[in-house]
C-alpha cells in the first residue's frame, strides 16, 4: 500500500491511502498517550484518516512495516516530554587533574554490566562455517563475566541465555542497576572474507540534520524519519544521556584498546567514535567491543576457540581494571 502522512497543524496528523477502500474493522477508536482520537473516511480517491493529537504532541514517525503488513504512525511528546532523563543514580564523573592532589573520593568503580549483543531472533551476522554471533557474544561474555569478578567487580548482563532484548531496554537495564561501566559485545562483518581485526568503540554524538531549520517553520508537526529501533542514535526517546560521559567513555575504550592490542593476535583496527544507538542511553561510561570478523574464516575459528576466548575475555577485563586504577581518587 502507498501511503502519505503529513501534519499541516499541530491538532493532528493526516494519513492518506491512495485507492484505498474502507472496511468495518477498521473502527474509529479513541485515543491514548498524545492521541485524542482517530477517524478514517473513504473519500472518491482513497481512505483519509485524521490523528487527533494532544497539546503535549511534538512529532511523529510514519512507517511501512511488514509481518503482518500495517502503517505504524507514532506521536511523541515535545521536546522536554520526549527526552527524559534516564539517569536512575547519581552521576560521577571523573575529577578533572588539578595539580592540588588527588579529587574527592566516591564510590569507585564496582559493577559492569556486560551486554551481549544480539540474541533470540536476532543471529545476527553468521560465519561461512555456521557460527552465530548471537553464540559468540554469549559465550565471550560468559568469559568476561569470570574474569571480572576474579579482579573484585560486581557483574551483571543484559542477558545470560539465547534471548532477544530490545536495544533500548539494554541501556535501561543497565541504568536500573546503576552500573558504573557497560560493555556491549559484537562481531564484525563485511561483504568479503578478506577483513580482519578488532576495534573498540565508544558514542559520538549525531549531527542535527540541515532539515531543522525548515521544521521550525512548519506550522504542523515535524515528522522525524526512521524507526525507533533503527541505528541512528538520535531516534531514541533519549539520545543525549551518553553525552555527559563522553571524555570518561573514551579514556574508558582507550583502555580496553591497548589492553587487546598488547595481548591479541588481531589485527587492529583501532578506537572509533560513532553514533550507535545501543550506547546512547547509557547513564554511565559505555563502549561496544567488536572482537573479529566473524565473516573471516580465521577469525571465525578463533572467535569460537575457547582459548582465545579465555584470553580475549581478560584482556577486555585488563583494560577495563586500569580504567578503575585511573579514575579511583578522581571521582564525583
Amino acid at each position: 500500500a502507498g501511503f502519505i502522512a503529513e501534519s499541516t497543524n499541530r491538532e493532528s496528523v493526516e494519513v492518506f491511502f491512495a485507492g484505498a477502500t474502507l472496511v468495518d474493522s477498521l473502527g474509529t477508536p479513541d485515543g491514548a498517550g498524545y492521541v485524542s482520537r482517530i477517524a478514517a473516511e473513504e473519500t472518491g480517491r482513497g481512505v483519509r484518516a485524521v490523528i487527533a493529537v494532544t497539546a503535549g504532541a511534538g512529532a511523529y514517525q510514519a512507517e511501512l512495516l511488514a509481518n503482518p503488513a500495517r502503517v505504524e504512525i507514532r506521536v511523541k511528546g515535545g521536546l522536554a516530554a520526549r527526552t527524559p532523563s534516564p539517569e536512575l543514580r547519581d552521576t560521577r564523573r571523573l575529577r578533572p587533574n588539578t595539580g592540588d592532589g588527588p579529587g574527592r573520593s566516591g564510590d569507585g568503580v564496582e559493577t559492569v554490566m556486560i551486554d551481549p549483543g544480539r540474541g533470540g531472533r536476532e543471529a545476527g551476522a553468521v560465519g561461512s562455517g555456521g557460527t552465530e554471533t548471537k553464540n559468540v557474544t554469549l559465550a565471550f561474555a560468559r568469559a568476561l563475566s569470570t574474569a571480572l569478578q576474579r579482579e573484585g567487580f560486581y557483574v551483571f548482563m543484559t542477558r545470560s541465555s539465547d534471548s532477544f532484548v530490545p536495544a533500548r531496554r539494554r541501556a535501561e537495564i543497565a541504568n536500573l542497576t546503576e552500573a558504573d561501566v557497560f560493555v556491549s559485545l559484537e562481531c564484525d562483518a563485511w561483504y568479503s572474507g578478506w577483513a580482519r581485526g578488532f576495534n573498540v568503540s565508544y558514542y559520538e554524538p549525531a549531527v542535527a540534520p540541515r532539515a531543522e531549520g525548515e521544521r521550525v517553520r512548519s506550522r504542523g508537526l515535524p515528522r522525524e524519519h526512521g524507526a525507533p529501533t533503527a541505528r541512528v542514535a538520535d531516534d531514541l526517546l533519549w539520545a543525549r544521556t551518553q553525552e555527559d560521559f563522553l571524555a570518561e567513555s573514551r579514556v574508558l575504550a582507550r583502555s580496553v584498546h591497548r589492553s587487546m592490542a598488547e595481548d591479541l593476535p588481531l589485527q587492529d583496527r583501532g578506537v572509533r567514535r560513532r553514533t550507535l544507538a545501543i550506547l546512547s542511553g547509557c547513564s554511565m561510561p559505555a563502549i561496544r567491543v567488536e572482537l573479529g570478523f566473524i565473516s573471516n574464516g580465521e577469525e571465525e575459528s578463533l572467535l569460537t576457540d575457547d582459548r582465545f576466548v579465555r584470553d580475549a575475555a581478560r584482556a577486555v577485563a585488563r583494560g577495563i581494571v586500569e580504567y578503575r586504577s585511573r579514575t579511583e581518587g578522581r571521582i564525583q
